[in-house]
């Protein structure tokens, strides 16, 4: 998160065109705007995991991200790039959920087994 944040600060400053002052406060908006997006799509993501299948939740977690970040690419307009944002906070938030709802459980590795 660190590397994308520096990334982006570096963008809007060269190439948006942004003052250094103005560039922080859209990234600490940004960042916030991504971390809630993020989180009110992991909530829904729950249901799906019953109702579409692994490869359609993740395919679509990674056209959302990637339509958010096409979105950041191609405007300078400040609400377009924080929409941008909540998109591929929306895609990560559904695709940590169901990348984490698929991994395995090992639970059963730290029990100690009596004989």
């Amino acid at each position: 998160m660190i590397a994308v944040s520096i990334f982006l600060l570096f963008y809007v400053i060269d190439v948006v065109g942004m003052s250094q002052a103005e560039a922080q406060r859209f990234i600490g908006q940004a960042l916030a705007i991504l971390g809630v997006a993020l989180l009110l799509c992991a909530i829904p993501a729950k249901q799906l995991v019953d109702q579409v299948s692994r490869k359609k939740l993740v395919f679509a977690s990674g056209l959302i991200a990637c339509t958010g970040t096409i979105v950041i690419l191609l405007t300078r307009e400040y609400a377009a790039m924080m929409i941008g944002g909540a998109l591929v906070g929306a895609g990560v938030g559904i695709y940590m959920y169901r990348a984490g709802h698929s991994l395995p459980k090992l639970s059963h590795l730290g029990k100690l087994h009596a004989t």
